[in-house]
C-alpha cells in the first residue's frame, strides 16, 4: 500500500520539477542555473514564437482529426468482432509502432512541401496509436442498444448523438486532447532549417543544445491546457 501511495506522487513530483526548471535561467554553456526568471514564459508568447507553436498545434490537430474521421469506423468494426479476432487485429495494428518517428522523418526527408511532410509524418506515426486508444474508449459501449435503435428506425446520427456520445464523451475528449498534445510534442524533435520548425524554436544553434527551461515552460502550459479542457467535461 505504501509503495502504491508513493507511486501516485510520481506524476506530481515530475510536474513540480518541470515548473521549477521552467523558471530557471541557462548560462552561456547551456547549464541550468539557480537564477529565476519568467523570461521563458514570456518567450512563449512572443509573436514569432506563437506563430510557430500555433502552426505546429494546427498540424497536430488536423492530423488527429483526419485520423479520427478515417479510422473511427474501423475501430467500431473491431469492437464488434469476437475477442480472438480483436486481439489478432490489434496485434497487426501495433506492428507499425516499431517504425520510429525519426525513421518516418527520414523516409519523407526529400518531400518538397515541408507542411505536407509534417502532416504525413504525424498521420503515419499516429495511425496505429489512434486505433488502439479509441479501441479502449469504445470497448465498453453497448452496441446492442444502438442496433436495437437502428432496428426501430432510428437514424444512425441520432442514435450516435443520443446513445453513444453521452457514454463516451468524457473519455473521447480526454483521449483526443491527449493525442493532439502528443502529436504536437512529436514535432519538437523535428530539427531542420525550416523557419516554422518547432524543433528549431527550442534548439540553440549557437551552443548546440536544447533550451530545456523553455521546453519546460511549453510543457507546463500544455499541462494546464489539458487540465482545463478535460475539467470542462466533468
Amino acid at each position: 500500500m505504501k509503495n502504491k501511495a508513493l507511486i501516485s506522487y510520481v506524476p506530481w513530483i515530475a510536474i513540480v520539477i518541470l515548473v521549477i526548471i521552467s523558471f530557471c535561467k541557462e548560462d552561456i554553456y547551456g547549464n541550468i542555473t539557480t537564477s529565476l526568471t519568467i523570461g521563458n514564459y514570456l518567450n512563449v508568447f512572443k509573436m514569432d514564437n506563437l506563430k510557430i507553436i500555433g502552426m505546429s498545434f494546427l498540424f497536430a490537430f488536423t492530423a488527429i482529426m483526419l485520423l479520427i474521421v478515417i479510422l473511427f469506423p474501423l475501430v467500431m468494426d473491431i469492437i464488434k468482432m469476437r475477442r480472438k479476432k480483436q486481439n489478432i487485429v490489434l496485434l497487426l495494428v501495433s506492428l507499425p509502432l516499431i517504425v520510429n518517428n525519426m525513421f518516418v522523418n527520414y523516409l519523407l526527408r526529400d518531400m518538397g512541401n515541408e507542411y505536407a511532410r509534417w502532416l504525413l509524418n504525424i498521420t503515419i506515426t499516429f495511425a496505429p496509436i489512434v486505433i488502439i486508444v479509441y479501441y479502449f474508449v469504445l470497448r465498453e459501449v453497448d452496441f446492442q442498444t444502438l442496433n436495437a435503435a437502428k432496428d426501430l428506425g432510428e437514424k444512425t446520427i441520432v442514435s450516435f448523438k443520443k446513445l453513444l456520445w453521452p457514454s463516451i464523451r468524457k473519455k473521447f475528449v480526454m483521449a483526443t486532447s491527449f493525442l493532439i498534445f502528443m502529436a504536437f510534442n512529436i514535432l519538437i524533435f523535428d530539427f531542420n532549417s525550416h523557419e516554422f520548425s518547432l524543433g528549431n524554436l527550442i534548439y540553440n544553434y549557437v551552443n548546440y543544445h536544447v533550451h530545456i527551461p523553455f521546453v519546460c515552460a511549453i510543457a507546463v502550459l500544455e499541462y494546464l491546457m489539458f487540465r482545463l479542457i478535460n475539467r470542462r467535461q466533468k
